[in-house]
């Protein structure tokens, strides 16, 4: 990647990295309550599931520079809107517009970026970008979040992120305008009919059982990363009996995206040690979060809980840069930004599906239950895998 791709990454996520330590409390100021403000964050991931694929689709027919800078007007009219919001129904408006934003965000400078470098330096170059871009997100969120809490507390107001993330959306936009630049040819899907690309990436998809095993595998995931996020927090409170454990939270989110920046850059490195072996690194360590998840729900101590919860994401980063470089192996460039806005979607089902089944869960098992029927789930799966789908197609 150049320099320049790396500034635009960084950038797109120390903006999303600002909201990450305040958006529930900003909206909550604003006038939501315990019992609406799930439904905001509900409304969110409602619609970036509904605007995934369709966003993916005009990326690969139309161009992934417009795609993306469709996503900074949205993002920038999100922010303007929660910035004004007094009502329920003008921050649920404002959360439609970041659930569209993010959807059209997601793959379509991903995709342009990893093509590009693919053209420039050969499939080689693969794992290489891929892990750069999982490391971008981690430093970016770990930087924005850190920003956030800082830039809220010396303000003493959360509308402070809203207007540096009205900022940096701005610059992102005219940066992209100015200076990517994208080749006709890497979009040339104008020239088919949309009938013709959804053939193909229905052909691509479902008579693939390569896509069929993986797409499971990332619905998982988000499973997983549901459970995870949800109950870290309350947990870690209810562990450590502090009067105030705003910082200990802030700290420990930090370390965590620390852990999965390192996972992403030790995953590369597996991947450039054991070439064509990559399917069974990502089971193997699948199956080792597993493992580490069903561990980590057993703690009693604080001591084991923040080392367990590093360990946790540290897995999370190594799988996720393999995962994510499978999946663009196994993907031709003109179906790229297609193919990783419906992981995206799969994604967001597995968190909405987690979110339904904890909810119901929670008071029969505790979180520790939850906890050690997720390790369970991706362990089991990913250890099934090892041993059942051993054909040649799956070890690239």
């Amino acid at each position: 990647m150049t320099k320049l791709q790396r500034s635009i990454m960084l950038i797109k996520h120390i903006a999303t990295g600002l909201m990450i330590p305040i958006l529930s409390v900003l909206l909550l100021q604003k006038g939501a309550t315990m019992q609406t403000l799930p439904l905001l964050f509900a409304t969110f991931s409602v619609t970036v599931a509904c605007m995934e694929v369709p966003s993916g689709i005009f990326a690969d027919m139309y161009g992934r520079k417009k795609v993306f800078l469709m996503s900074c007007v949205l993002q920038i009219i999100a922010v303007l809107l929660l910035f004004f919001a007094g009502n329920p129904g003008s921050m649920a408006l404002a959360m439609v517009f970041f659930g569209s934003g993010r959807a059209f965000s997601s793959g379509s400078l991903d995709a342009l970026f990893i093509d590009q470098a693919m053209d420039r330096h050969g499939e080689n170059i693969l794992a290489k970008v891929t892990a750069q871009l999982a490391i971008l997100e981690g430093v970016g969120f770990a930087a924005g979040s850190i920003a956030g809490g800082f830039i809220a507390s010396v303000t003493n107001t959360y509308l402070s992120n809203l207007v540096m993330q009205f900022l940096l959306n701005v610059t992102l936009l005219l940066i992209c305008l100015l200076f990517v630049q994208e080749q006709p040819a890497a979009h040339a899907e104008h020239q088919r009919s949309l009938r013709d690309h959804l053939k193909e990436g229905k052909q691509l998809v479902l008579s693939s059982r390569k896509f069929t095993l993986i797409f499971i595998s990332v619905f998982v995931a988000g499973f997983v990363m549901s459970t995870v996020e949800t109950y870290w927090q309350p947990t870690f409170v209810n562990l450590s009996k502090m009067d105030n454990v705003a910082w200990a939270l802030g700290l420990i989110t930090f370390a965590g995206f620390i852990s999965a920046i390192l996972g992403s850059t030790l995953g590369q490195m597996l991947m450039d040690k054991f070439k064509g072996k990559w399917w069974i690194i990502y089971n193997i360590c699948r199956t080792s979060l597993g493992v580490t998840f069903i561990i980590y729900a057993l703690q009693e101590s604080i001591g084991g809980f923040v080392t367990g919860y590093g360990i946790v994401y540290l897995f999370i980063g190594i799988n996720s840069v393999v995962e994510t470089t499978i999946i663009n192996k196994w993907t031709p460039g003109r179906m790229r930004a297609s193919v990783l806005s419906l992981s995206s979607l799969i994604t967001q089902i597995g968190v909405l599906v987690a979110s339904v089944l904890s909810s119901i869960l929670v008071a029969h098992l505790g979180v520790p239950g939850i906890w050690t029927i997720s390790g369970i789930l991706v362990g089991g799966y990913a250890l099934t895998l090892i041993f059942v789908a051993k054909d040649r197609a799956m070890y690239i």
